[in-house]
């Protein structure tokens, strides 16, 4: 207390003293560090080209603390492993991991702790059934996920996202990524014969189809992150689907 009453004096008034105790405080409340987001490949194409986050209501249907109504919520977690681990029990098609700098999303979006009182309290019901059904550790629950409610994070990649680990399938990199980021323009196939040649040209493997140049390519790729990141620039370049070059280059291939 005596030490709280020497720091006073170096401000001209108490409001001034307590604003910048209130501001300390909210620095510290968002050092949230390093977030996870678990995620498809065919979710990656979406939010790779609107470079947006969409929050939704899932399967187990959570509300916000002081609310009646569902909310749309995004999920992140603090442990990387724990995106996989809640899907263990499905098709596990969860081969893209977004490593999320949580500081300074928290400087934009209310990012809700699982170990919130409230937040336990207005969902119980639901949080017990969904570790349940998956076999986790509500002390594991507690200190690893986190949600953002009734918000999409736009600019996600741009602005928030330090890297997007991809554990590499492919036949999902082909049919559930690059497919659907070709048409998801709605141009269809019709160019697609100029794509492929384009695309099979570039790698030198002119006399085979796209899909079969795809598997050459990433198959003997010694830099697999760099070709998966040049065929990527292709489609991007010749669909003109303005994906920023720099959210491109943050794909590592694990």
């Amino acid at each position: 207390m005596i030490n709280q009453k020497i720091e006073m004096t170096k401000f001209s008034t108490l409001q001034e003293w307590l604003d910048i105790q209130h501001q300390e405080y909210l620095n510290e409340w968002k050092n949230v560090g390093t977030l996870y987001h678990s995620t498809e490949y065919i979710v990656l194409a979406n939010i790779l080209y609107h470079d947006c986050l969409i929050a939704k209501i899932g399967k187990y249907p959570l509300k916000r603390p002081g609310k009646e109504s569902i909310s749309s919520i995004i999920w992140f977690s603090r442990n990387k492993r724990f995106g996989s681990n809640f899907r263990k029990t499905s098709s596990d098609k969860s081969h893209i991991r977004f490593v999320v700098d949580g500081s300074k999303l928290s400087n934009n979006y209310e990012i809700l702790p699982f170990r919130n009182t409230d937040f336990y309290n207005d969902n119980r019901n639901t949080i017990e059934k969904f570790i349940n059904n998956f076999g986790l550790n509500r002390n594991d629950i507690d200190e690893q996920a986190e949600v953002i409610f009734d918000n999409d994070v736009k600019y996600f990649i741009y602005n928030y996202v330090q890297k997007i680990e991809m554990y590499f399938d492919i036949k999902y990199f082909i049919y559930d990524f690059l497919l659907p980021l070709i048409t998801i323009r709605d141009v269809g196939f019709k160019r697609k014969s100029e794509l492929n040649e384009l695309i099979t040209s570039t790698f030198n493997h002119s006399n085979e189809t796209f899909e079969k140049t795809i598997h050459i390519i990433l198959d003997n790729s010694y830099n697999l992150t760099k070709d998966v990141q040049k065929i990527i620039s292709i489609i991007n370049n010749f669909y003109r689907l303005n994906i920023k070059p720099q959210n491109i280059m943050k794909i590592e291939v694990l």
